[in-house]
């Protein structure tokens, strides 16, 4: 996880350096007739430091701070310069864009099947396990068999699968407790649809498969029915 987020940084330092060096030559070059509108302007600063808001937790990368924008009406030559600006900032965050989302939907996966823990996802510490209360940190060994199984197979599944690929998950209901069952496919095609590949699931448990009999084929005799 570490790698991957330095990856991320390393890409947004090199973006930030081409993009400042550049910045004075575009502003001059700048069309004086492209209308931009105060509102969509302030939209997108809102938009830009919500995301930095959600970014803070995992990138040790230092971030430009936001702007302060004035609460009178914008001018058009601020209305210019900070639009160009904000297409500047929209570019050097995009590094993070996939990775924040991928890294979000595993906590809130994860999270929402551990008691009295939680999974924290850090630029300096990468993956980690700390305590619901106290923050302390729980080494991964002392999980159950199912937590480890689940932390690890949403991992992989968000990380390691190519875009494109067809994933075969065997047997995913050993060591998940019945309700972590239950939820198991929703997760997967929530990850599917970030991550962008196909999945085909192999398993004997009828909660595994939950409501989704119709999608459902039986390996076997063809006249055989689920049981």
């Amino acid at each position: 996880m570490r790698s991957l987020i330095n990856d991320a940084q390393t890409e947004h330092s090199k973006i930030t350096q081409q993009l400042d060096r550049t910045f004075p030559n575009r502003v001059l070059e700048a069309s004086e007739n492209s209308r931009v509108e105060d509102a969509e302007v302030r939209r997108r600063y809102n938009d830009q430091n919500s995301f930095r808001s959600r970014l803070a937790p995992v990138a040790s990368v230092s971030l430009e701070d936001a702007l302060s924008l004035p609460d009178r009406q914008l001018l058009d030559w601020e209305l210019q310069l900070l639009s160009l600006y904000l297409v500047d900032t929209d570019k050097k965050l995009a590094p993070f864009e996939t990775l924040l989302q991928k890294i979000e939907l595993l906590e809130s996966i994860v999270n929402s099947r551990l008691l009295n823990k939680r999974i924290q996802v850090t630029a300096s510490e990468g993956l980690k396990v700390v305590h619901e209360t106290s923050g302390d940190r729980i080494n991964l060994d002392a999980l159950s068999s199912g937590e480890q199984h689940e932390i690890i197979l949403m991992f992989d599944l968000l990380f390691n699968v190519p875009r494109g690929a067809l994933v075969l998950i065997d047997e995913p209901e050993i060591s998940l407790h019945v309700v972590w069952q239950l939820a198991f496919i929703p997760d997967v095609r929530r990850i599917a649809e970030v991550a962008g590949f196909r999945f085909v699931v192999a398993t004997h448990s009828p909660q595994i498969i939950n409501d989704m009999w119709e999608q459902a084929v039986r390996l076997g005799p063809s006249e055989a029915a689920f049981s």
